[in-house]
């Protein structure tokens, strides 16, 4: 049985793979997590900025950059975008209320700055994910996942505010560099955390790839008080996409 005939990807389902866990300041952004993530219209948008830095079951997809990856980025990149844009600036106002999340933005609690900054930045990286190999049309992200020199994916992580590891040489091809113009779009944008991390990207770009590789951007007139750079991230395994079984389907052919 073909692997697209157990599970519709087309309408990829998003839910908790784990549970959020205590470590919250009020009861209010526990109980505005479990609203969201139940939301239908919400699941059906398979975020891209979300399932990237909150999802283990996403973190194994990576695993299968041929095989079940490119079928999770079909969901995230057939979803409506002017819908599933709307919807995530709303939850980012939503999160940022007293009632809501608040106190733990103030706080510095990762799972509610994970969440804002992943509704924040939809727009762009659904533009990241979406984007494709120019000669093969596979995902740019599928064929960085693949690839066992990290460079190229340490990339994807720069929205997310994660910094670059020394010694990062991505290659000096039209994945990379379309990439790089995406970011460039938004990273005048202070609310992102792109804003904080491109001038590091197109920095590791110059090295290896010349000075004109990635555009140069004016700085962001003022900072994000959203969250701090990270120096790494792993998935925070309190979003999933699909169900398992797809998973364990995974070789079926």
């Amino acid at each position: 049985m073909e692997l697209m005939n157990q599970l519709d990807y087309s309408h990829a389902v998003v839910h908790n793979d784990s549970t959020l866990g205590t470590n919250f300041t009020s009861t209010s952004c526990p109980s505005f997590f479990a609203t969201f993530l139940a939301d239908p219209t919400f699941q059906a948008c398979a975020p891209f900025s979300l399932l990237l830095t909150t999802s283990k079951a996403f973190f194994q997809a990576q695993r299968s950059p041929q095989g079940l990856l490119p079928y999770v980025l079909d969901a995230s990149c057939s979803a409506p975008p002017t819908d599933c844009s709307t919807l995530m600036s709303s939850y980012a106002r939503q999160i940022q209320l007293k009632n809501t999340c608040a106190q733990d933005l103030e706080r510095g609690n990762p799972l509610a700055v994970e969440a804002l900054e992943g509704f924040q930045s939809y727009d762009l990286m659904r533009e990241a994910g979406c984007l494709r190999n120019n000669e093969t049309d596979a995902y740019c992200f599928a064929d960085a996942s693949a690839n066992p020199d990290p460079s190229n994916l340490y990339f994807y992580y720069l929205p997310e505010g994660t910094t670059l590891p020394s010694g990062t040489t991505p290659d000096c091809d039209a994945c990379t560099q379309n990439l790089l113009r995406i970011y460039a779009r938004y990273a005048t944008n202070s609310t992102l955390a792109i804003s904080r991390t491109y001038a590091s990207g197109r920095s590791a770009t110059a090295l290896v790839c010349g000075p004109d590789f990635a555009p140069a951007v004016a700085a962001a007139s003022t900072v994000s008080s959203a969250a701090p750079p990270a120096a790494h991230r792993h998935p925070a395994a309190w979003l999933g996409f699909a169900a398992a079984a797809a998973l364990l389907g995974l070789c079926a052919a």
